[in-house]
């Protein structure tokens, strides 16, 4: 039971180890991926805001100079392209109508279209011109073939005589950028990339946007999330949990499950050594203690138990004025037995002397061996008469059935002796003693050959 108790113990302070280091492998496999994530956050802000402030570069001549012909905006257009190697083409429209493009030859078919007319971009178009501010749209299907983000903002007159932008809408420059560039250059698209990575958010509506790159499950999946942050309004949601899944401790969990098993296996297994060791102390001190107080010979009390209990009963019977009596039982024919029945007989018959003893007597009776072949036995509340009754009905016993001894049955002569406590003793040694000195012949009837009868009259 201390072995079970013991591991059962182990086992539950380990699971609570065990669920420590779990919690702390997670802590730091996340903050592993939330740092990668970061840098891929800051890379992706990079390559898109980087083209988005030439948009603004752009925006800000077409506001002061709305009426910049299709060869100025051309030569401008080349050199913000040659700076942005992302940017697909640049366009100016006025109104929501495409007006200028470059290049213009690939892009010559979008040339005249309302794009505010376009289902899938009117939304960003007229954010944009509310916004008074960049609005990056997509990724959406383009006029001109592929699939891009479009950032877009809104021109509006500078006045000479007032803050910038404060005058009237004239019309719209935007910008078409390679999407499946953007993501190569900020690394998303890295084999090498141990992170799977989503992102939502399209036309720059953060989180409650639509999916618009990798796979719906990163988002089911317990990811590290962080905002993207783009020039102008809005933002994205960048989604991101390791290539593999998250591990949930993995193998340093099973590390720390094996230790915490050959732990428990140990603690049981230490328990129950410590068990069986302070079992056997027990053992070994109770048959001290035994060997202290009996006599190990027949299993009845020893002189010493027999003084100490004569003592503590002596005690109660004067304090209360009952009788006590000491009945004395001896072997007279002892040595003789080993001669005539060989060696062990008499040995056989104590034990069994005293077995009978132990089973005719009441339990308040304690059955004592004082001497190598007597026996004193304490009778509370007993007169002496009645304590040489039992004598002798002990006595008869052994007579009747005798005591068997290997193909022999030897019966014994049995002397004995009663006497009572008296005022006068001053322990039970002396009363011990008073019955004892009545064993060799102080009995008052003659008793039949081969026992002893019992006294007429109390010393």
């Amino acid at each position: 039971m201390a072995a079970v108790l013991a591991m059962a113990l182990t086992a539950l302070a380990l699971l609570g180890v065990e669920r420590l280091v779990a919690a702390s492998t997670e802590a730091a496999e996340h903050a592993a991926v939330l740092d990668r994530t970061a840098t891929l956050r800051a890379r992706l802000e990079q390559v898109v805001n980087r083209n988005v402030l030439l948009l603004r570069g752009l925006t800000a001549h077409m506001s002061h100079y709305p009426e910049t012909s299709e060869a100025e905006f051309t030569r401008l257009a080349r050199a913000l392209i040659t700076d942005g190697p992302q940017i697909r083409n640049l366009a100016f429209a006025r109104g929501t109508t495409l007006t200028y493009a470059y290049p213009k030859g690939p892009n010559a078919a979008t040339i005249g279209v309302d794009v505010a007319a376009l289902p899938e971009q009117r939304d960003a178009v007229l954010r944009a011109i509310n916004a008074r501010d960049v609005v990056v749209a997509g990724p959406v299907p383009l006029i001109q073939g592929g699939e891009g983000l479009i950032g877009r903002m809104p021109v509006f007159l500078s006045p000479s005589d007032g803050p910038p932008a404060s005058g009237p809408f004239v019309g719209l420059v935007t910008m078409a950028m390679d999407s499946r560039g953007l993501w190569r250059d900020a690394g998303l698209l890295d084999p090498e990339l141990p992170l799977r990575v989503a992102l939502r958010g399209r036309d720059a509506t953060g989180a409650a946007g639509d999916l618009f790159f990798g796979d719906a499950a990163v988002f089911r999946s317990d990811p590290v999330l962080l905002d993207v942050s783009l020039a102008g309004q809005g933002t994205w949601q960048l989604a991101a949990v390791p290539a593999a899944g998250w591990s949930g401790g993995g193998a340093v969990l099973w590390i720390v499950r094996a230790l915490a098993f050959a732990l428990v296996v140990t603690a049981g297994v230490l328990a129950r050594l410590l068990t069986a060791r302070a079992e056997e102390r027990r053992r070994v001190e109770t048959a001290l203690r035994r060997t202290a107080t009996v006599d190990l010979e027949t299993g009845v009390d020893n002189r010493r138990r027999f003084e100490d209990a004569g003592a503590a009963e002596m005690a109660r019977c004067r304090r209360f004025g009952h009788q006590l009596t000491v009945l004395a039982i001896r072997l007279s024919d002892a040595d003789a037995l080993d001669a005539r029945h060989g060696a062990g007989a008499a040995a056989a018959v104590r034990r069994a002397v005293a077995a009978q003893a132990r089973e005719s007597l009441r339990m308040i009776d304690t059955v004592a061996r004082v001497s190598p072949d007597v026996f004193a036995v304490l009778l509370p509340e007993t007169e002496p008469l009645d304590a040489a009754v039992a004598g002798r009905r002990l006595i008869h016993h052994i007579d009747l059935t005798g005591v068997p001894w290997r193909d022999q049955t030897v019966v014994p002569r049995i002397d004995i002796a009663v006497t009572r406590l008296r005022r006068e003793d001053g322990g039970i040694v002396d009363t011990l003693e008073r019955a004892l000195a009545r064993l060799p012949g102080g009995l008052a009837e003659e008793a039949p050959p081969g026992r002893a009868a019992p006294p007429a009259a109390v010393a």
